[in-house]
């Protein structure tokens, strides 16, 4: 059986959802993560603190890899304000969802076409950092690099 991570994203730091997340959650899902921007909840171990604006959810993603457990098979990233359907759990989604042994990703767009311009990038790294706990200046690669790294993989 495979072991599944439920992350969700929370746009602002509304912290209030976490317990009522944990109440609708608890029996369905053995390992739940809340990516929290600016967080204060920093003495329990389900929630991440996230340094980003709400735009960039890539980001918040980015932020929580290296907190989220090793040792599951799937991630499972969910909107805060969104509920599951009752009959999803750990042991059926996959199948529910139609993505066992693969991943579910809506479309992607190329980061020079994208509405969301690489300029919004930058003002990340400009963002308050009151209360960070981590360095978030650098963890985006220049343009020019991304650029090059997808040249590596054949994107043009």
């Amino acid at each position: 059986m495979s072991r599944i991570c439920l992350s969700f994203i929370f746009n602002h730091k509304y912290e209030k959802n976490i317990p009522k997340l944990r109440e609708i959650y608890r029996n369905r899902f053995s390992v739940i993560k809340y990516l929290s921007p600016f967080s204060t909840y920093n003495e329990d171990q389900d929630v991440i603190s996230v340094y980003e604006t709400s735009i960039n959810f890539q980001g918040y993603i980015a932020q929580s890899f290296k907190f989220l457990p090793e040792d599951c098979d799937y991630y499972i990233f969910c909107a805060d304000d969104l509920l599951l359907n009752p009959n999803f759990n750990e042991n059926n989604i996959l199948d529910n969802l139609n993505c066992k042994d693969a991943s579910y990703i809506k479309y992607l767009n190329p980061v020079w076409n994208h509405s969301f311009a690489w300029h919004k990038f930058e003002e990340c790294n400009d963002y308050p950092n009151n209360g960070c706990n981590i360095d978030y200046s650098n963890l985006l690669p220049s343009r020019n690099d991304l650029l090059h790294k997808y040249e590596e993989f054949g994107i043009t």
